[in-house]
């Protein structure tokens, strides 16, 4: 999902994927957000994430997508999520 909408976090130059407004428990830990490194071999390999710092060019491109509310995007700005 992150992949295919060109969801590069500007801090880290790697994908990032968030499901159902982050409703959705993606790992073990209550994981809410999918990080999928940048690799030089042609394979992504997605896993569960948090507490990681998101670009803010890219929370507001979720925002104005609709992929996130402004409640996320206040938890995502503080690295909550």
């Amino acid at each position: 999902m992150g992949d295919e909408n060109s969801w590069q976090n500007s801090l880290d130059s790697d994908t990032y994927s968030i499901v159902d407004e982050g409703n959705v428990v993606l790992g073990m830990g209550e994981e809410r957000l999918a990080k999928f490194p940048r690799c030089p071999h042609s394979d992504w390999h997605g896993y569960p994430v948090s507490n990681v710092i998101i670009a803010t060019s890219l929370i507001d491109q979720w925002l104005a997508a609709g992929i996130i509310k402004d409640r996320i995007r206040r938890k995502l700005e503080k690295g909550e999520l």
